[in-house]
Formats: C-alpha cells, structure tokens, sequence
C-alpha cells in the first residue's frame, strides 16, 4: 500500500493511513502471536469477556484497514495518473478491490465461528498451511483473494515493458492471474462451501444443487448413503 500510495495526490492524508494500519494491524498480529505463545486461539475464541471483545476488536481493526484500503481503491478510479501506463494502472486497481472483497470473506468465517464447513476445525490439513484436506476451508479463498492486493499490480507493473499499454492487456492480465490463481479460488471457493478440502473427495454434507455441480445425482439434502453415481470416487 506504500508503494500504491505514492501516486496518489497530495490531498491525501499519507500519514493517518500509514499510523493506521501500523496501529491497527500491529495490534492484530501482536494479539495473534501472544495468543499462539500461550497456546490459546486468538480467532473464534469467546471463552470469556475478555477473549470475546479482544477477537471483536481484531474483526473491528481489519474492517476499518479494509475500509480504508477501499477509499484509496476508489481514489484510484478517480484521480488521474498521467505517468502511468493504463494497464499497470488497471492492476493496482483490480489488486485492491479484489482484496477488499475477499478480505470481507472473513465476516463469513467470524459469522460461523469456524472455518471448517463440513467439519469442525481442526481435522488434518496440508503442511505448513494447515488447510483442511478432506473438508471444505473458506481460509483458502481468503488467502488467494487477498494476496491479489500483491500478485496482480506486481505482474502488471513487471509486464509495463514488455507489453503495449491499455485496459485490453489489465483484463488479460487480470484472466491469466484468474487461471493460475483463482481456478483454485473457483474451485476451493466452491469447494469450500458444500465442504470439499484440497484432497478431492466427496463432501460429507452438501445440498443437493450444489452437489450438482460437481457432476453428482440428486441426493438427499444431507448426509446421502454412497450411490452407483459417486462410487467412481469410491477410491478417493
């Protein structure tokens, strides 16, 4: 966001951004690194008043850096850029805005009080990530989303060379980020929901239509016996 907000303006307020997010998302980080320390959850973790408004406090701070990250989004759709090439342009305001919509994913998971759909948290994960393998975990598509802030003005702005100017190339680029990146968002987003982990397997809960999708029968609402339309995932 340094980098981003060096182009912005002189109106705007440099500074209250940058104590912001110091203040706000230090607190965060401090809060979760103390609380893995003691070996006691930060997120979810309304086991007395003090825990409950501490994790309420951490959902506020994201949510005014989110917001906050948003008003710059949209500053960079209305004030003009001369110096820079249309398509660099295009990443930074595509990176921002997919990450303000991803980062809110989290309100989701804070709603549940879990990021396990189809289990409880904790079942096994992929190394070092931790992401659940046989359930659906929404931290995925949170992850993904929210790195976009990164990835796509990154690759945009190495590509300004290399490539002629223009919105045409922001939506390649933006499509080829969506292929590498986020056909794992796709697939994990969705995945996520009726509860399939990184280890393809067949949700263990998961409505009928969203079922569908993934090219099963009809099925119960919940919980279906195994059927001859799944046994070819019999092996999984």
């Amino acid at each position: 966001m340094a980098w981003f907000c060096y182009y912005l303006n002189s109106n705007f307020h440099l500074n209250a951004f940058n104590w912001g997010v110091i203040v706000l998302l230090g607190f965060e980080v401090f809060y979760i690194a103390l609380q893995a320390f003691r070996k006691m959850p930060s997120h979810y973790n309304v086991s007395t008043p003090f825990y409950s408004a501490m994790f309420t406090l951490m959902a506020l701070a994201a949510t005014i850096v989110t917001l906050w990250t948003a008003n710059i989004g949209i500053l960079f759709f209305f004030q003009e850029f001369k110096d820079l090439p249309s398509n660099y342009l295009w990443g930074i305001r595509l990176g921002i805005f997919i990450f303000v919509i991803f980062s809110f994913e989290g309100f989701l998971m804070g709603s549940r009080m879990s990021h396990t759909i189809g289990a409880s948290d904790g079942t096994p994960g992929v190394p070092f990530l931790n992401w659940s393998k046989n359930f659906g975990d929404l931290r995925i598509v949170h992850f993904f989303g929210m790195h976009a802030l990164q990835v796509i003005p990154i690759l945009s702005y190495f590509q300004v060379s290399m490539v002629g100017s223009g919105i045409q190339f922001s939506l390649s680029l933006f499509s080829s980020f969506d292929s590498c990146c986020f056909t794992d968002e796709k697939v994990f987003g969705v995945n996520s929901v009726v509860g399939i982990g990184v280890s393809p397997r067949p949700p263990p809960i998961a409505p009928a239509k969203l079922r569908g999708l993934f090219g099963f029968d009809e099925f119960s609402d919940f919980a279906p016996e195994r059927t001859e339309s799944n046994e070819p995932f019999a092996d999984w």
